[in-house]
């Protein structure tokens, strides 16, 4: 008689089949193998098919409130950075590279969008120009009516010393 956990007929069918289990597991030598060829077949593609263009572009930097804006004449993901956050650039120093799927030599679109952020900070800086103005304006008649408040004390205070 059996004695286990489980039933007399569950362990006499797992035994009539001979396996423990339905899914049998590769060895590791074939899945290590089988990852190998796999990462090499990847690589190949990588190196052989061309899957990115790199293009040079020029573009226009705008600083907008201490920010600068890029506009390029074509779109694309940046690949590489040739500037970091706080360094100096100059004029005519590539700042990245952009790996382009599309090409647009032309640029009017973006000169236009250049032109139009430039408008838009022009505006800004006038109205900022302007707000100053008025207020150094009425500053400057607030600190000209005390000015005229202290020269009359000044002369009440010289005829006081006079008549003593």
């Amino acid at each position: 008689m059996y004695k286990g956990i489980f039933r007399e007929e569950a362990v006499a069918y797992k035994k009539k089949q001979q396996s423990i289990s339905p899914v049998s597991v590769p060895s590791t030598h074939v899945a290590f193998i089988a990852c190998v060829i796999i990462c090499l077949l990847i690589i190949f593609i990588m190196m052989t098919l061309k899957y990115t263009e790199r293009v040079s572009v020029t573009g226009v930097t705008i600083p907008l409130k201490g920010v600068a804006t890029v506009n390029a004449a074509s779109g694309g993901v940046i690949s590489n950075l040739n500037v970091h956050h706080g360094d100096y650039v100059h004029k005519n120093q590539a700042l990245f590279s952009i790996n382009s799927v599309m090409k647009d030599s032309s640029g009017i679109q973006y000169t236009e969008i250049g032109i139009g952020l430039l408008n838009k900070e022009k505006k800004s800086l006038e109205k900022e120009l302007s707000s100053k103005y008025k207020s150094t304006k009425e500053q400057l008649l607030i600190l000209d009516k005390e000015l005229n408040k202290r020269r009359e004390s000044l002369v009440i205070l010289e005829k006081t010393i006079l008549l003593t």
